[in-house]
């Protein structure tokens, strides 16, 4: 019994509450009461952008705009409203144009980029001097500095084409009667030396006299000259652009060496 009315009376209260649901209108349930959908994982990519969109955001709006006064305003609205062909682009600041033209009147002329160790003074002197029993060849040039030697080879390795050319030149005004004394000295061997280079006709008895056979032969590419070294270690310096009457002979054996 206790069964069937507890069954009649959940019976009745489902028909009350069909009967109320049917009268009264559908309210739909309140925001907070909606179900919420489920959050979406975030990758490490969409966080990064997410943090560096904020950040530019934040940067455009710490910019502040420059205040523009009303003259300023006046003259952007004529200059909108006018045509482009009577438009003009004037300086803002004629100040600024000055600076500019004072800098650039002071720009140097272009300079060449050859290092300024190619091209020395020129020579105005040589001769040679004597220290501690030792000879040694000094060289002085235009400004006023010396330059001293213990051997010709060095000479022709170091100093230029146009250095030789003007020591030839001074020591023909010098020392061109050196060349016929009977004693032997370094001022005497150097003018053979520049004989040898650049008039060969004058030393010719001691090109051809000493040669027997040719141990070596060096190119110097700053002087442009080439030593050929002969036997009792006598060397002769010639240029690489003239035409000397080399023997056959000596010739044959350079091309050996």
């Amino acid at each position: 019994m206790r069964k069937l009315q507890g069954n009649e009376t959940a019976r009745v209260e489902m028909e009350k509450r069909m009967k109320e649901s049917n009268d009264s209108d559908f309210q739909k349930p309140f925001p907070d009461e909606q179900e919420t959908p489920p959050k979406k994982e975030v990758t490490l990519g969409e966080s990064l952008r997410t943090l560096k969109r904020t950040k530019m955001m934040a940067r455009r709006k710490s910019i502040k705009k420059p205040r523009i006064t009303e003259g300023e305003a006046e003259k952007v609205a004529e200059e909108e409203g006018a045509p482009e062909s009577s438009k003009q682009k004037e300086p803002s600041n004629t100040d600024d144009v000055n600076l500019y033209m004072v800098v650039m009147d002071k720009i140097p002329e272009p300079i060449s980029a050859e290092p300024v160790g190619i091209k020395p003074p020129e020579i105005i002197h040589w001769d040679t001097l004597t220290v501690d029993g030792k000879e040694y060849i000094r060289l002085k040039r235009k400004d006023e500095k010396y330059e001293v030697f213990n051997t010709w080879a060095k000479i022709v390795k170091t100093c230029s084409r146009s250095d030789l050319e003007e020591m030839f030149e001074i020591g023909m005004k010098l020392y061109a009667d050196i060349l016929k004394a009977p004693e032997i000295s370094i001022t005497k061997l150097v003018m053979e030396y520049l004989c040898m280079m650049f008039k060969p006709e004058e030393v010719e008895h001691v090109i051809k006299n000493v040669f027997k056979s040719v141990n070596s032969w060096t190119l110097y590419e700053t002087s442009g000259v080439y030593a050929v070294t002969l036997d009792l270690n006598h060397t002769e310096y010639f240029l690489v652009d003239r035409v000397y009457n080399h023997r056959r002979l000596k010739l044959h054996a350079m091309l050996k060496k």
